[in-house]
């Protein structure tokens, strides 16, 4: 628990600490795909749309990207990002992935820290301990010696464990290779026709059912790791977004920086005039499809309102401190992540969305001419 409690500080601190190496870094922005054949003896930097490593890395892997394929070793850290991610590879050390679907299929050396929607881990010998949140996980032939710690809407758990287990889902099922060598904490239905005397054959220690606390959806028990994930989230794909689309949120603060009332003002606008103009469209059978569409992007620019507001500090800081170059935007784009996770958010939404609103307007207007 006491990683899980430091993971966002472990987290920035990696990063910043891996700008005193001098890494690997392959970066993309075309859709062609990034396929890594050579040696990597040092940590590795990848960003791209289709990733897929076919060589071992001696140091850390950080990759992010759509699609990643991770098929040899990594001799110490993974940190993975992306839509798909396939770790067919050993990890010697820890991994923290976040992904759309997640299957790691190789040995782990210490601890997976995981978010997602769809996440598999089978075939697996992990040193540490497993924790996961999605809305389906599943554990199939895995070895762990930790322990594991799951939030989910529906847990598979077929797999040996020493430690203490802790499943929080609606439904959980245990297959018939399941055993736990410690305590079982859980929170759900199990299917199946489980009695006290069952569960006992499965588990070698205490087991404790407790309330569920969960709705529709899973949520996690310890907030703490939810932050330190959110956080690890908002870092890697601003930094994406800095690194792929420099020009345009330097434009947009530009924007800012030379009309700031106007740009606050228009970014007001956009967060109560969308959804009452949205509304009105709603109730006519002509504006239908045009509210609709209205209020989806509407909802968009608020989910993605931490990136955005992120990419922009990290551009303006990069103006402010002049600074250039790939650790630079690293830098910059955690000490942003911190500020977009806080209350300071809700101020600076106006600025940066009336920047990047100015942005889109002016980008139209280039192409029409």
């Amino acid at each position: 628990m006491k990683k899980i409690l430091l993971s966002a500080f472990a987290t920035s601190a990696f990063f910043i600490s891996s700008a005193f190496a001098v890494p690997e870094i392959i970066s993309q922005q075309t859709e062609e795909p990034i396929k890594i054949e050579k040696n990597i003896s040092d940590d590795a930097y990848i960003a791209g749309e289709e990733i897929t490593v076919n060589t071992k890395i001696e140091g850390d892997a950080i990759i992010a990207g759509m699609n990643i394929t991770l098929e040899k070793d990594v001799t110490e850290d993974a940190l993975l990002a992306g839509h798909t991610i396939i770790v067919n590879g050993n990890i010697n050390d820890d991994i923290r992935v976040a992904g759309h679907n997640v299957t790691i299929n190789g040995n782990v050396g210490d601890d997976i820290i995981s978010a997602g929607k769809n996440i598999i881990i089978r075939n697996s010998k992990i040193g540490g301990a497993v924790i996961a949140t999605a809305k389906n996980v599943k554990l199939i032939n895995v070895t762990a010696n930790e322990g594991i710690t799951i939030t989910a809407e529906t847990i598979f758990f077929d797999s040996t464990v020493s430690g203490l287990v802790s499943l929080t889902a609606t439904n959980i099922t245990f297959g018939k290779n399941a055993h736990i060598t410690g305590s079982l904490t859980y929170s759900g239905n199990i299917k199946g026709i489980y009695s006290d005397t069952t569960l006992k054959n499965i588990v070698n220690g205490n087991i404790t059912k407790k309330e569920s606390e969960l709705s529709q959806y899973p949520i996690l028990e310890d907030k703490r790791f939810f932050i330190a994930g959110y956080l690890l989230s908002i870092i890697l794909f601003s930094f994406l977004l800095n690194i792929f689309l420099p020009t345009y949120f330097s434009k947009s603060v530009s924007h800012i920086l030379s009309a700031p009332f106007s740009r606050f003002i228009f970014g007001l606008i956009w967060f109560i005039g969308a959804p009452l103009l949205a509304f009105l469209l709603l109730l006519s059978v002509i504006g239908l499809p045009f509210g609709i569409t209205l209020i989806s992007v509407w909802g968009l620019s608020f989910l993605l309102l931490p990136y955005f507001c992120t990419s922009s500090l990290a551009s303006l800081f990069l103006r402010i401190f002049k600074w250039e170059g790939f650790f630079a935007t690293l830098v910059v784009t955690i000490l942003a992540a911190i500020i977009s996770i806080t209350p300071l958010l809700l101020l600076l939404a106006p600025f940066i969305l009336g920047g990047i609103l100015k942005e889109k307007s002016e980008i139209l207007k280039s192409y029409k001419k």
